[in-house]
C-alpha cells in the first residue's frame, strides 16, 4: 500500500506527494527535490518522506525554519512517524497526510527462535526474517523511551560503522517507545565466554586486538565513541574473526547524547579513568584504553584491575601489574604497547587505533610467523 499526502496551503496548494514502499522524496526549494515548494520559507533541501518497514516518517533536514508536525517542531535529522490526518508544516506550506500504511511490527515481520543473551539493557534473540528467510539477531532495550528519547536513541544507532570487524546494524525499530535494533547475526560465541577457559594464545590475542582496533579505527572515522568496549561486546564468529557489538551508549559526533555532564559510564574493569568521571565529553582515547584493558585481560587471563572495593582507588592511582610478570611468554614490546593504551592521561596513549592495528600486527608477524 502506497502513502500519500495533500498540500493543503501554499502556492502549491492541490498538488499530491504518493509514495510507494521503500520511496524517499526531498521538499524544498531546489529544482531537484523530488517535490518542489515555491517559498521563500523553504530552504533548497528542507525536508523527506520515506516510506520503508517503520511506515512513513518525515525528516527535517536542517532546515532554516524546521518542520512541523501538528505544531510540534521536529529534532533536525530524527525521522518522526506519519499517521493519516496528520498536518506537516513546511515553510508556509501545510501537508496533510491522506493515507499512511502501519507499520510492519517486529513481532508480525520476524520469526523468534531462540534467546541470545539477557541483562540490564534487555535480551537478544536470533530471528527468522518472515519474508526472505534471513536469519539475524534482534536486541529488544529494557528502557522504554519517551518519543524524543526515542527518536534521538535511533539516529545514533542508524549511524552506520563500515567494517568487517562491526556487527552491522541492519535496522532500527521504535514501536511505542521500545527500541529494537535488527543486527548482523554472529555465530561464535564472544571474548568473555572464552576467555573463562583462561588466556587466550599469544597469536590468537594478538590478532584479536589488531581486528579490534581496526573496528575502532572504522568507529572513530565515523565520528563515533563506542564507550563499551569489552570482552562481552567483542564477539567471535566461526573462523574466530572479530566482530565488535553493542553501540548502544555511543557517542556520536555532533548529535545530542542521553548521557549527562559528570557521569561517568561503563565497566570499571575496563573503563578509561576519564570516562569513569565523564563520559559525556570523552574522545577516541577512552576507547584505546578499552582496548588495552581487554587485550591485558586476554593475555593475562584477567583485567588491569580487579573488581573489588579498591577497583576506583586502582583505576586512578595505579599501575596494572607488569604484563611480562603475569605472562611471562609475552614479548617485552606487546607488554610495553598493551601498558602505554592502560595509561591514565588520554595523551599518553597511542594516537589512533588504525596505529595499534598496525603496531599488533607488526609484532604478531615478527614473534609468530605463520601463525
Amino acid at each position: 500500500m502506497q502513502a500519500e499526502l495533500l498540500v493543503e496551503a501554499g502556492v502549491e496548494a492541490g498538488r499530491r506527494l504518493a509514495l510507494a514502499p521503500g520511496q524517499r522524496v526531498v521538499t524544498g526549494r531546489a529544482e531537484d527535490a523530488g517535490l518542489p515548494l515555491r517559498d521563500e520559507g523553504c530552504s533548497r533541501h528542507h525536508a523527506a518522506f520515506a516510506l520503508d518497514a517503520q511506515g512513513l516518517t518525515v525528516t527535517d533536514l536542517g532546515s532554516k525554519n524546521g518542520t512541523r508536525v501538528n505544531g510540534a517542531p521536529l529534532t533536525a535529522g530524527a525521522p518522526a512517524p506519519l499517521r493519516p490526518g496528520d498536518l506537516v508544516e513546511v515553510g508556509g506550506h501545510r501537508l496533510r497526510v491522506v493515507a499512511a500504511p502501519a507499520p510492519a511490527r517486529v513481532r508480525d515481520e520476524f520469526e523468534r527462535l531462540a534467546e541470545l543473551g539477557r541483562g540490564g539493557f534487555g535480551a537478544v534473540f536470533a530471528a527468522r526474517h518472515r519474508a526472505s528467510g534471513r536469519l539475524v539477531a534482534i536486541k529488544a532495550l529494557a528502557q522504554r523511551l519517551d518519543a524524543s528519547a526515542a527518536a534521538r536513541f535511533a539516529r545514533e544507532a542508524r549511524v552506520r560503522v563500515d567494517s568487517p570487524h562491526v556487527v552491522q546494524v541492519l535496522d532500527v525499530r521504535v514501536e511505542e517507545g521500545q527500541v529494537y535494533l535488527v543486527m548482523e547475526l554472529v555465530q561464535g560465541r564472544s571474548l568473555e565466554a572464552a576467555l573463562k577457559a583462561g588466556p587466550l594464545p599469544l597469536p590468537a590475542a594478538l590478532k584479536a586486538g589488531e581486528e579490534l582496533a581496526l573496528a575502532l579505527s572504522a568507529a572513530h572515522r565515523a565520528g563515533v565513541v563506542h564507550r563499551d568496549v569489552k570482552p562481552a561486546n567483542v564477539l567471535l564468529d566461526a573462523a574466530g574473526t572479530v566482530k565488535l557489538a553493542d553501540f548502544g551508549v555511543a557517542k556520536v559526533a555532533g548529535e545530542t547524547t542521553l548521557t549527562a555532564s559528570g557521569t561517568g559510564m561503563g565497566t570499571l574493569t575496563y573503563v578509561a579513568p576519564e570516562q569513569a568521571t565523564d563520559a559525556k565529553h570523552v574522545s577516541p582515547a577512552a576507547d584505546l584504553y578499552a582496548l588495552g584493558a581487554t587485550l591485558y585481560h586476554a593475555i593475562a587471563g584477567r583485567p588491569p584491575f580487579a573488581p573489588g572495593p579498591d577497583l576506583v582507588r586502582q583505576l586512578f592511582e595505579e599501575d596494572p601489574p607488569a604484563l611480562h610478570r603475569v605472562r611471562p611468554e609475552c614479548p617485552a614490546d606487546v607488554a610495553a604497547l598493551v601498558h602505554r593504551l592502560l595509561e591514565k592521561e588520554p595523551d599518553d596513549r597511542p594516537r589512533d587505533a588504525a596505529q595499534v592495528a598496525e603496531r599488533l600486527r607488526e609484532r604478531r608477524l615478527r614473534h609468530y610467523p605463520g601463525m
